[in-house]
């Protein structure tokens, strides 16, 4: 991005290639839309064009700012789309990409059988990989709530994701034989 803020502006392809998908996955995941997430990309790097002279590369890097351009690109799209929605249906994907049966059968088998692994592991194995991954709390937060180490957090986590793993894989073998 250095370069970039230098003039190089060719660079920006170099930046794009390597970011876009992180960018796609997180527009992706805020708003449920893969052609919205693909213009809100698109938006994001423009913007970087334009504000190549604010990057400072500081507090975070590249990864800080990319995001920052990112969250203010998501918030204009919404005030926009409030401003100018209009009744209508939900955007539907386009139907290649929905699931077939077999697919979302298979899909819920799986996250049935997950469940059933989740519910094997003891409750304090339990208890932080929910936190961690269900929740989505920071390790300092669940150090706090379990009152120990953050080491002690993050090697519980751990713990209880190779153990999810090794209850999962049984159950999966044990349903295919």
């Amino acid at each position: 991005m250095t370069r970039v803020k230098d003039g190089q502006v060719g660079e920006l392809a170099v930046l794009f290639e390597r970011h876009s998908g992180r960018l796609l996955s997180f527009f992706m995941r805020m708003t449920g839309s893969r052609a919205m997430s693909e213009d809100l990309v698109q938006e994001v790097f423009v913007r970087m064009l334009r504000y190549r002279e604010t990057y400072r590369g500081e507090g975070g890097g590249f990864s800080a700012w990319m995001f920052t351009l990112a969250r203010h690109a998501h918030t204009d799209y919404r005030r926009r789309s409030a401003r100018h929605e209009l009744p209508s249906l939900p955007e539907q994907e386009p139907a290649s990409d929905l699931p077939s049966a077999a697919d979302a059968v298979e899909s819920r088998q799986a996250v049935d059988l997950l469940q059933v692994a989740l519910s094997r592991l003891t409750p304090e194995k339990r208890e932080v990989l929910i936190m961690r991954r269900f929740d989505f709390k920071k390790f300092e937060e669940i150090a706090r709530i379990l009152d120990c180490p953050v080491s002690t957090a993050k090697v519980r986590a751990h713990r209880a994701i190779r153990d999810l793993r090794r209850i999962y894989e049984s159950l999966l073998s044990e349903a295919t034989t």
